[in-house]
């Protein structure tokens, strides 16, 4: 069993465990926890598909490697900071703000 393979396994075992304490929990508790999951694992995911890529198919060399490898070595550790800061209520309010004074503005550029 490589080692990616176990850090899945312990990845997929921890999250049992959480999914399975959160029925126990309240609705607010079970949303922030879920929150952080999602987080976490869209980091994760955008981590280990193309490391899966890389190390399932054959040893030629395709360009396409190039671009895989460059996307789990820059472009993953790039997006968790992203991410967390995409959490933080301060960052989503001011998007909220944002998003809805472009969309007033769009309705009066059409009237």
């Amino acid at each position: 069993m490589t080692e990616h393979n176990l850090a899945l396994l312990v990845k997929g075992t921890n999250y049992s465990k959480i999914l399975g304490i959160l029925r126990k929990q309240s609705a607010e508790s079970r949303r922030k926890a879920l929150s952080t999951c999602g987080s976490h694992l869209t980091v994760v995911t955008f981590f280990f598909v193309p490391c899966i890529f890389i190390y399932l198919h054959p040893s030629t060399i395709f360009p396409l490697d190039k671009a895989v490898s460059v996307f789990y070595t820059t472009i993953t550790p790039m997006l968790n900071p992203l991410i967390y800061t995409l959490r933080n209520e301060d960052v989503k309010n001011a998007m909220r703000r944002l998003w809805s004074s472009k969309i007033s503005l769009k309705e009066k550029q059409r009237e």
